[in-house]
């Protein structure tokens, strides 16, 4: 592939997956893949929010892999290196002060542009209705967390009340109770005053809890970010993780794909044998009527999974030592469906905080790619 090429495949290829979860949203398939979004599921939590973690390891394993091919000298790989290094110190920097914090006590930016806009940490339990207020968090698993750990709080310093505050207090309690025996449900009988009642669950939060003024702090301590512009974390994230894997790909990447390339018989080898060893197809293999009856059982059931485990470790080894820009490539797919995934999900951000974060992923990669293309055309 020519430098052009992947130089338009590193430019677009997100705003094109963001635009691919609009058109599908616009056009009514973005309903099935939202039924498969899980914020608190095990994937998301050990591997999407960790995603730059897996990000550095696969990409960091890839570059030094790949620099030992001897295709340059030792000076020219300690250059190579050293580059990278200072790309990824970079786009690592601007990762955290833009989602984890500028400095100790100091909130992120995304944090800073969602308060400065108006943003707040909000204690809307209930409705006008006088219901759980549907909007109050993301999901049911995560209303029932922060009913809990609200009803804790107010618990803890039900004692630190005059006479007015003790009947909102009271009221407050005895209404969370009523949603936690009803879990699945999230419906408590009518609240009366729930405007009085959230006042009373925000001040207090805010008091014993506060200043609330992160989004980390606020869903740790049952609170909704809402109110002002927030800058997707998500489409930041993916973006970034996308643009560091698709430049550090265009420094090896045709060393890579040669190398593998080269072995691709012995890895399609490797793969067939893993489809070689079902008990029916081994069966029919054990021979004729020489072979005893116990003799082909344990050849068709004993045998087959213990090779079919050996090939797929001897392949995972292949992949993961010889070949890990296969984990590199793969690991970038995932990024993306996750990227379309969030553009799909549109009740989590407006497309306008999406935008924001795909810009903002952007303003750093794109200067430090667009300043090193020439240097990297060369590698």
């Amino acid at each position: 592939m020519s430098s052009k090429w992947f130089n338009a495949i590193h430019l677009l290829v997100c705003p094109a997956t963001v635009l691919a979860g609009y058109l599908i949203n616009a056009y009514g398939y973005g309903t099935p893949l939202q039924a498969t979004l899980n914020k608190d599921g095990l994937v998301n939590s050990l591997f999407v929010k960790k995603g730059w973690f897996w990000t550095s390891l696969v990409g960091w394993w890839c570059i030094i892999r790949y620099c030992a091919i001897p295709a340059a000298t030792a000076r020219g790989r300690r250059t190579r290196i050293a580059q990278s290094f200072k790309r990824y110190a970079i786009l690592t920097i601007w990762w955290y002060v833009f989602t984890q914090g500028i400095w100790f006590g100091v909130a992120p930016i995304m944090d800073l542009v969602f308060v400065y806009t108006g943003g707040h940490c909000h204690y809307d339990v209930f409705d006008a209705a006088g219901h759980v207020n549907r909007n109050f968090q993301d999901s049911v698993t995560r209303t029932q967390r922060a009913l809990a750990l609200i009803h804790n709080v107010l618990t803890l310093h039900g004692a630190d009340h005059d006479h007015h505050q003790r009947q909102l207090w009271d009221r407050s309690v005895e209404s969370i109770q009523d949603v936690l025996q009803t879990p699945l449900a999230l419906k408590a009988p009518n609240v009366t005053a729930s405007a009085s009642i959230n006042a009373f669950i925000h001040d207090q939060m805010h008091q014993w809890q506060g200043p609330l003024t992160t989004s980390a702090q606020c869903r740790r301590f049952g609170g909704h970010w809402a109110g002002g512009h927030d800058p997707s974390g998500h489409v930041f994230l993916a973006t970034l993780m996308c643009m560091f894997l698709l430049g550090e790909l265009r420094v090896f990447g045709r060393r890579a794909l040669a190398h593998l390339y080269a072995q691709k018989w012995q890895l399609v080898e490797m793969l067939t044998r893993l489809f070689d060893t079902g008990p029916i197809w081994t069966w029919r293999r054990c021979g004729g009527g020489s072979m005893s009856c116990g003799a082909r059982l344990w050849r068709a059931l004993v045998e087959p999974p213990a090779a079919c485990a050996a090939a797929l470790l001897h392949l995972t080894r292949c992949i993961a030592c010889d070949h890990p820009v296969v984990l590199l490539l793969a690991l970038l797919v995932t990024w993306l469906w996750q990227l379309l995934l969030t553009a799909v999900a549109s009740h989590f951000h407006t497309v306008g905080e999406h935008l924001s974060g795909l810009l903002a992923a952007y303003i750093v990669t794109g200067l430090v790619y667009a300043r090193d293309a020439a240097a990297l055309r060369s590698l």
